[in-house]
Parts: C-alpha cells; structure tokens; sequence
C-alpha cells in the first residue's frame, strides 16, 4: 500500500521569471486542496485547512446533496506563521511571492529566524507549505536545505509547440519536477539528476484568483522585535535558584542590501568549503545574486569581512561572514542585575 500525500508535510518550491505561470500552478493546486477539503469533511467529518496569501475561490456543485458551494481560501495570516499560532495546523499553506517575508538578503530578520522554525516543525503541526519565486537561490539558505520538492516553470506559449497550437499566454505552461528530499521518489535529486516533465493546462483555474493582485511592500517589508526573557540558575551551597531576567526588545539591524548579499554569499561558500575563489568567479556570482555596487566599494566590502586578495584571487579559508546582530549577553552577576534593570 503506498503512502498517501495527504499523511506528509511537504515544502514545495515553485521557481520561474515572470509570467511562467507559477501563481497560476499554485492556484491550481491550492483548488485540488480545497475540494479535498470539502469532500473530506463531507464524508469523514475532518476538517483540512487552506490558507493564501492571495483569494483563491471557486463555485463547485457538490457530488453528494448536488448543491452549489462557494469553496474560497482562508486568508494567510503571516504573524500567525511567526507567532506558532495554535490555529495554524492541520492543512495547507500556500504563498505566492515567498521573498516578500523571506528573501535570503534580509536573513538577519527575527521573522526569518522565525520562519526557519516554523518550516523544520511543519511536521508536528500536520502542515504542507507551497511558495513561489523567481529564482530559487533568492530564498532564505535555511529553507532552501528544507525543500522537498521544486518545481521549474515555464510558459508554453513561447515555444514552438505553444507557437504551432496558437496558445495564448497563460494557458499551458511545462512543468519540471525534482525531488530535492528523496521524499516522492526515494532518492535525492542530488543523486540521481532525474528530473519529471509535465504540462499543467492553467485556462481552467483564470477564474479562481485575481492574476492583478499585489502585496502591500509597508507590510511584507515591515521590521518586528521581539522581547525576550533570559533565566538565570545562581548556585549555592543550599540549592539553585532560576532567575527571570527580562531583556530589552531583540531586533535585527538593518543592513546596505550589498553588504548582506556579500557576506552571504562568502558564508555559503566557506560552508561549502572553498578555500580559494577567483575575483571574477566570486563577482560573477554576486552579479547573478543582484549586487549592484561599484568595485571600489566591492573592495571595501570584502576588506571588512577580513578578506584579502593575492594576484586576483580571493582566499576564504577561516573566514566567517556571518556575524550575529544580537548583543552579547552579560557574563557577571552584576552585568546580570544591570541588564535587569533596564
């Protein structure tokens, strides 16, 4: 007996330039997950969740009284996603533009730290998250390692079978899926480079969502902190004591754009473990990634991440990018107290 999709938590990743269809795949299947919903609490009585972050809704005539209902999407709460909201379990999410809130360029954000969090524990919470974006390396590292499955975009009408058909934009469009997790096929894209040609035929779903609908940037790029309380253990002779101490609001400082795609670009590369990269190699790779500053500032850069260069080459060995923005807790009893009080 195989298993059934419905018993996994999946993390799907739909990637392509604009206009390749993606919001309409999620669409597509955000309608599949809405009718399994209904016909699932029709017959067993379970309730299955569907949140967007975009309205998707259609009218659909029931199999069972032959009555026609509105089934429509709940509306994608995002600080219910930071907040561990208990609500938040037992269905599907679904989010169209993901690099709005999770753009790998802002991976010092508390909503990120708070994102990867929710994203390894969608497991225990019974969810299956489905997102969209352009270009799979713009999101967040931490979740690019919790992919299960990506999905390649592109829009049929632009070929030549799409040209010969007479297609219009939007009706077709040819799909690549990898298994990046192992979790569909057993084996990780990694091992095998196999990859899973479809054609999804979109026409059908035009109706169900609003293809002019935008997000409002005050508050997909709204800042957030968050308080936090430390526990102090203060040993005796007689026993231990716990101590609350509560801390001013944690926050993420807002660093230039280029800054944090360079130091996040030398991070994954030292992980990676490169020791040496050529000064065209690593440029090459920041220009992809959307730098755009000159190369003297470049220079600069590099230098304040310890960075030097001999005869054009870059050397990464020991070097660490990343640098926490959090300040350093208090080490003696008095910096304790101290902190306490403000």
């Amino acid at each position: 007996m195989g298993i059934s999709s419905d018993k996994l938590s999946l993390f799907t990743v739909a990637t392509g330039p604009r206009g390749s269809g993606k919001s309409l795949l999620l669409t597509g299947i955000a309608c599949d997950r809405l009718l399994r919903s209904f016909y699932s609490k029709q017959l067993k009585g379970t309730v299955k969740h569907v949140w967007t972050n975009l309205p998707v809704g259609f009218k659909h005539k029931s199999e069972i009284d032959g009555k026609v209902h509105l089934l429509k999407s709940e509306p994608l709460n995002m600080e219910a996603m930071y907040t561990f909201d208990k609500g938040l379990e037992s269905g599907w999410v679904f989010i169209d533009e993901i690099d709005q809130w999770y753009d790998r360029q802002d991976w010092q954000s508390v909503t990120q730290k708070l994102l990867n969090s929710v994203i390894t524990q969608i497991r225990k919470r019974k969810l299956s998250l489905f997102a969209t974006i352009q270009n799979f390396q713009w999101l967040n590292a931490r979740a690019q390692f919790q992919t299960d499955i990506l999905v390649g975009c592109r829009e049929a009408a632009f070929s030549p079978w799409g040209r010969k058909m007479g297609m219009g934009l939007g009706e077709a469009g040819f799909l690549q899926w990898k298994d990046i997790s192992g979790v569909m096929t057993g084996y990780q894209y990694e091992e095998t480079k196999r990859y899973y040609a479809t054609t999804f035929f979109g026409k059908r779903f035009w109706d169900c969502y609003d293809t002019e609908y935008q997000f409002d940037p005050t508050e997909t790029k709204m800042r957030y902190s968050m308080k936090q309380t430390r526990k102090v253990i203060e040993l005796g002779a007689d026993g231990y004591r716990v101590q609350a101490i509560e801390e001013g609001n944690y926050h993420s400082e807002p660093k230039e754009k280029n800054q944090v795609l360079i130091a996040d670009l030398v991070d994954e590369l030292a992980r990676q473990g490169t020791k040496d990269i050529t000064r065209g190699d690593f440029w090459g790779m920041a220009r992809k990634r959307g730098f755009d500053g000159s190369l003297s500032a470049a220079g600069v850069l590099m230098s304040s991440l310890g960075i030097g260069k001999t005869r054009g080459t870059y050397s990464l060995e020991g070097v660490s990018a990343y640098v926490p923005t959090a300040p350093a807790p208090p080490k003696s009893k008095k910096q304790l107290i101290k902190a306490g009080k403000k």
